[in-house]
């Protein structure tokens, strides 16, 4: 039975699709150094207690009723607020109340 050889076929040459990847690669998405202004915070927001940096994150899951988790949200996103950051300050100001006891 005789050798079968395949010879790849060249690339077509299209020196604007050329053009057009290279300046996508060298100033596309992540290249950009422009900066972007985050909304203020909420005038009624609690204020978030940062942990340190160098102190290590930890998760906490906590299981709420659907509707009660919801609503949460749902208040948050109405006042700007990250769901993150709210509950950390409620947590911080909680942790502050037991320690005063």
């Amino acid at each position: 039975m005789a050798k079968k050889s395949f010879k790849t076929a060249p690339k077509p040459s299209n020196p604007q699709l050329d053009k057009a990847i290279d300046s996508f690669v060298e100033t596309g998405p992540g290249k950009d150094e422009t900066k972007v202004q985050s909304a203020p915070p909420a005038a009624n927001a609690p204020p978030a207690e940062q942990p340190e940096q160098s102190e290590p994150l930890k998760k906490l899951s906590v299981e709420l009723p659907e509707s009660l988790k919801h609503e949460y949200k749902v208040l948050c996103a109405q006042h700007q607020l990250k769901i993150k950051d709210d509950i950390e300050g409620l947590i911080a100001k909680r942790v502050k109340q037991l320690r005063a006891e």
